[in-house]
């Protein structure tokens, strides 16, 4: 089903903070079918966007902040006559769980559910 998504990597220059950020504005912009070895998060600034996740899709709008783990595969498509603008930000997953670490939490609860939370 997935046997065409790339996996991403952070540039050589964000792995040396462990934090990179991307803004792309259109849906044109985004990877196609992708997965990473690191964790994302992206906040929708304007506009829709259809976001096929896991085999699932879902609507993402304006002011909708989204997880993405490592593992799961995902892309984006356009809905009717909308476009998309968002800014990703790519977090290494070393520090992810040393956050988890620190506030004592399990990262499993984050990286079990088949869908992220």
């Amino acid at each position: 089903m997935y046997e065409n998504a790339v996996l991403l990597s952070l540039p050589e220059n964000d792995k040396l903070s462990g934090v990179g950020f991307l803004h792309q504005v259109s849906v044109n912009e985004a990877f196609q079918c992708h997965t990473h070895d690191f964790f994302e998060f992206f906040y929708v600034l304007k506009g829709k966007a259809i976001h096929d996740i896991n085999g699932q899709k879902m609507v993402l709008s304006q002011g909708m902040l989204v997880f993405i783990r490592p593992a799961d595969v995902h892309h984006y498509s356009f809905i009717n006559n909308y476009d998309m603008e968002m800014i990703s930000i790519g977090v290494e997953c070393g520090l992810i769980q040393s956050t988890c670490d620190f506030l004592g939490m399990d990262i499993q609860e984050f990286v079990r559910p088949y869908l992220p939370p």
